[in-house]
Formats: C-alpha cells, sequence, structure tokens
C-alpha cells in the first residue's frame, strides 16, 4: 500500500493515463453522475435549469432551431436536447451512459426526440445534421489526438454549412486553480461505491500547457483502483485552429450562458463554428 500511495502522489505524464469512462459505466458511479445531473442547485455535472433554458434561447436566436436536424452529443440525461425539440428541432441525444440515455428515453413525447447510447469517439455518428452540440465542456476532457477525431467525425456530420456549438473552459479559469490532496473515508459522499472505501483525491497542474488532473484513488476491502480526469483550459484562438483544422471555415467566440460577445471573464465561452 505504501508503493501505491507513493505513486499516486507523483506527477503522471500529461495524458498517460485516460480512464474516465469508469464516470459514465461504472453502474453505481453513473447514477451519481445521473442524480448530479438532475440536482438543479449542484453545477458538478450539469448547468441550473435556468442556464439550460438561457444557453437554448440564445441557440434558437442565433442559429433557429424550428425544423432543424439536431445532434446533441453527450446529452446525459436530455436536458439541453428535450429543451431544443421543444423549440422546434428534430433531435437526437448520443451519450456513452446507459443510465441516462435510459433515463432521457423515459421522458419522450412526441417523435421529434430520440436518443442513441454510443460511444462518440469509437461509433459512427448519425450524418445530415444541420447541426451539432458538444455541451458542458465535454471537449476539454479529451487529450489532443482524440479531440482532433472527434472533431473529423462531427464535421463529416454536418450538412454543407452545418453548424457545430461547443463550449469549453477558458484560460482565465485556469489561473485560479491551486494544487490539492485530500484524503477521506467514504469521500465525496460514497460516490465512488457502494462499498466502503478510502478515498484519496489529488489536484495536479500543468501551467504550460493549461492542463488540469483530479485524480483519485479508491480503496476497497477487496480491490484498488483509481481515475484520471483530465481538464484542458484553451485560449478561444486555440481552440479554433483544432475546428480549422477539421474543416470548419468560420468560428464566432460568445459568452456560452448568454450568447453575447464573450468578455474574457473566468468563466467558459462557446464557438459557433460552420463547416466549410
Amino acid at each position: 500500500m505504501y508503493n501505491t500511495l507513493l505513486n499516486f502522489r507523483m506527477r503522471p505524464d500529461p495524458y498517460s493515463n485516460f480512464n474516465t469512462a469508469t464516470l459514465w459505466t461504472d453502474p453505481h458511479i453513473s447514477g451519481k453522475m445521473l442524480e448530479l445531473h438532475l440536482d438543479d442547485t449542484s453545477p458538478a455535472a450539469s448547468r441550473s435549469s435556468a442556464e439550460i433554458d438561457r444557453i437554448v434561447t440564445w441557440i434558437d436566436k442565433q442559429v433557429g432551431l424550428k425544423g432543424k436536424t439536431v445532434l446533441d452529443l453527450g446529452c446525459g440525461p436530455g436536458l439541453y436536447a428535450r429543451r431544443m425539440a421543444a423549440s422546434g428541432a428534430v433531435v437526437t441525444g448520443a451519450d456513452f451512459s446507459p443510465g441516462s440515455i435510459a433515463y432521457a428515453n423515459s421522458a419522450v413525447e412526441g417523435e421529434t426526440l430520440s436518443y442513441l447510447c454510443l460511444d462518440y469517439l469509437s461509433d459512427d455518428l448519425p450524418d445530415g445534421n444541420d447541426m451539432v452540440t458538444l455541451i458542458y465542456c465535454d471537449i476539454c476532457a479529451l487529450p489532443p489526438s482524440k479531440r482532433r477525431l472527434l472533431l473529423k467525425k462531427i464535421r463529416a456530420s454536418l450538412k454543407p454549412q452545418g453548424v457545430l456549438i461547443v463550449d469549453a473552459y477558458s484560460d482565465t479559469q485556469f489561473r485560479t486553480l491551486k494544487e490539492s490532496a485530500t484524503y477521506e473515508f467514504n469521500l465525496m459522499n460514497g460516490f465512488w461505491s457502494a462499498n466502503p472505501y478510502f478515498g484519496f483525491a489529488s489536484t495536479f497542474l500543468y501551467p504550460d500547457l493549461r492542463l488540469a488532473l483530479d485524480r483519485y484513488l479508491i480503496v476497497e476491502k477487496d480491490r484498488t483502483w483509481d481515475v484520471f480526469n483530465w481538464l484542458q483550459y484553451f485560449h478561444p484562438s486555440e481552440l479554433k485552429q483544432e475546428l480549422m483544422e477539421a474543416g470548419f471555415s468560420h468560428c464566432e467566440t460568445v459568452d456560452m450562458i448568454t450568447g453575447a460577445p464573450w468578455d474574457k471573464g473566468e468563466k467558459e465561452f462557446a464557438l459557433i463554428a460552420r463547416a466549410g
């Protein structure tokens, strides 16, 4: 155990381990994630209902949802997809979590909203879309090679002049972060397992890359395992460059909540990109 804990406190090389799929496929953890998605008071997995309403409102004003075919990637329990369908779009939500998709499907009404359980990194995406959304900074959790893969797949799934809306954590937010280490019995109120466990958490920062790692070590009676949660923080120009390389020809930077021009504050931004 000493060597395990010693290794846990050593700073890993960037993206040397990528195993966040556990968050979406483990039955207990994905169930806890769903609870957080649906908790309107917690920003841990999703924005508040009021913020989501504002986001869908500005998307509708800027892009026009009525009659559009929309693919909502990483849709979770359908918080955005449901609202976009109510605004007149034909929406397909896609997510890696069977639990989230099951919940989303249980609330489907009408024929303009459907859901798919798929891995957008490895599975084929539905094509012929007027718009694709990738919301709540999903792009930030991916290594550069996987970001490039996903952006090219999204570009291929769009109609000519189709629109991608993607949000990201900003470089200004990275400046507020600090490294930390903590330990707690049943860390995060039993989030990691239904069984009793000892939980260790460490945050590592990589300032030259504006990259953060939240690493968790979970020690149960019969097993010890860990999770590496990487998050990239961007200047809009950096993400725009990746979009251009993937085949997008125009990118507008806006405030994610309001759709107004981004003011470079300590908050997320969104890019509205058109397939070139």
